[in-house]
């Protein structure tokens, strides 16, 4: 039994730099941005006499499927990475919290389910609106 992923390497190689790209951009949205802004903010908030970084992660990241490979794979990271920094943070005057959300019905989930991978979900003539059920 093979690997039934959508991101699963294809028979063809012109997708190939296709998925790499979407992995990478995945990752970047999902991962390293909030990582970049932790960061970024965690110096002046170290500062405080008392302060809190909260951060929202996903239940992809214990539940992957095979549609959300990098999705699932970068909420875990990111969810690793804020159980790291709560334990480096212990000793300071900042309390990191985490907290796991259920799947929430967005425009990028619904785009997800109905457009295929290789087409690009964010062009001009996408329409942004919430789904009818």
């Amino acid at each position: 039994m093979g690997c039934s992923s959508r991101l699963a390497p294809s028979p063809r190689p012109t997708t190939a730099p296709l998925i790499s790209i979407r992995v990478a951009w995945v990752t970047r949205v999902n991962y390293e941005s909030i990582v970049r802004a932790a960061t970024r903010f965690l110096p002046d908030l170290m500062t405080r006499p008392q302060a809190t970084l909260v951060a929202f992660g996903s239940v992809a990241a214990v539940r992957g499927r095979r549609r959300n490979v990098a999705y699932s794979a970068a909420k875990r990271a990111l969810q690793s990475f804020f159980e790291s920094l709560r334990h480096a943070c212990v000793g300071s005057s900042v309390t990191v919290q985490f907290y796991v959300l259920g799947h929430i019905w967005s425009q990028p989930s619904r785009v997800a389910r109905t457009v295929p991978a290789t087409t690009n979900t964010c062009s001009q003539d996408s329409h942004w609106m919430l789904p009818t059920r």
